[in-house]
């Protein structure tokens, strides 16, 4: 009975590759009338039909190799453009620098930002009178520069409180940048409308004023130099008001040698250790953001 199923073909079979007329080959549409051959044939069809399909993708997906001579000329090619990349690349990085220095520059002299209520210079003159011995007492722990950061900070600190806007300022978008509110004299058809008249010479048509501008380093260190001197004045006379106690014992006189050496530095390369921390320290002190102040994008 098996062997006739085998040779009969089936009409009632509801396989998609067969039908009341035999078996079909879904590959090659061959037709078979024995199930056990189309089985076979089958399976091996479906293998030879796949291998070709797969070889002719192999063919159409490789390319014919470039002679040695289309080679040198697409290295040359791809060499040309990687440099023109690198070039463009570096006009755009220098680019936003001087953007983002005119904009800052621009935006501080429009008058758009709270003027300061004096110059830098005559700010310098007020916070060198203000050195105190609790300064000094920063000094005697520590060293000069913790004084230095003391008396900068409570200038700066007490003048923020009192609503006075102090002549300095910085801002993170320009890092190690300060900008310092300067006297300076110029022509009176040119003064701007951000800038502080002080005096005016009607002779000669100048007016000096006050202006922006980015905060040299000549600058600082003599800012600092006269601070530092400050500090050894103020320490000059406390000295003198505590010279009993000084002359007391010897370890009194210990004390006030190690302080000597403090107010005096330790030397040039401690003073330009000391120039840069402080200039750093300055910056954080003073720096805002850019972009909360104006709406403007940086190019």
């Amino acid at each position: 009975m098996n062997s006739l199923e085998n040779i009969m073909i089936s009409t009632e079979d509801t396989n998609m590759n067969s039908n009341t007329n035999g078996y079909f080959c879904m590959f090659c549409t061959r037709r078979f009338h024995f199930k056990d051959l189309f089985d076979q044939h089958n399976i091996t069809c479906e293998f030879f039909y796949k291998s070709r399909r797969d070889k002719q993708r192999e063919n159409e997906g490789t390319e014919p190799l470039p002679t040695a001579q289309e080679q040198y000329k697409l290295i040359q090619f791809l060499s040309l453009q990687v440099n023109k990349l690198q070039k463009e690349v570096i006009r755009l990085k220098g680019s936003t620098v001087v953007k983002k220095r005119k904009v800052i520059l621009e935006w501080l002299q429009s008058g758009a930002a709270p003027l300061p209520s004096s110059s830098f210079d005559d700010w310098i003159k007020h916070i060198l009178g203000s050195v105190s011995v609790d300064d000094l007492q920063c000094v005697f722990k520590g060293d000069l520069t913790d004084g230095l950061k003391n008396c900068i900070k409570t200038c700066i600190s007490s003048q923020t409180i009192d609503g006075i806007v102090v002549p300095m300022c910085a801002f993170k978008q320009k890092p190690g940048t300060i900008y310092v509110w300067c006297k300076t004299t110029v022509r009176e058809d040119n003064t701007k409308s951000g800038q502080q008249n002080n005096t005016h010479d009607s002779l000669s048509g100048t007016v000096c004023a006050c202006a922006w501008s980015m905060m040299q380093l000549e600058q600082f260190d003599r800012w600092i130099n006269r601070l530092a001197h400050r500090f050894l004045q103020v320490f000059i006379e406390w000295q003198m008001t505590n010279s009993a106690l000084i002359h007391s014992c010897d370890e009194e006189k210990d004390k006030n040698v190690d302080y000597m050496r403090k107010i005096n530095g330790l030397g040039r390369a401690y003073e330009d250790r000391r120039r840069s921390e402080l200039r750093k320290w300055l910056f954080c002190l003073l720096e805002r953001d850019f972009k909360e102040m104006v709406e403007w994008d940086f190019v």
